[in-house]
């Protein structure tokens, strides 16, 4: 009885390890640095056209960035 619940433990532990390994080592096709627009695959906004993003958003972002940096307004900023 103690050996088969060994035996299950380990089986679980090697199951979780590999599981964990496939989980690191697969590829990540998300360019979570891009904003795309919306129903376009390839259309994105780039450094040049942030004139297309809503004001709200823009705002959003300003806020997000001020509670993450704090009072470093470069970093904010950029």
């Amino acid at each position: 009885m103690q050996s088969d619940i060994r035996r299950f433990n380990i089986f679980a532990c090697l199951i979780l390890l590999l599981s964990l390994v496939f989980v690191f080592l697969k590829s990540n096709p998300v360019e979570p640095f891009r904003l795309y627009f919306q129903g376009e695959k390839n259309g994105y906004v780039t450094a040049e056209s942030f004139n297309s993003v809503p004001g709200e958003i823009v705002s959003y972002a300003i806020k997000q960035a001020e509670s993450l940096y704090g009072s470093n307004q470069q970093a904010v900023e950029n």
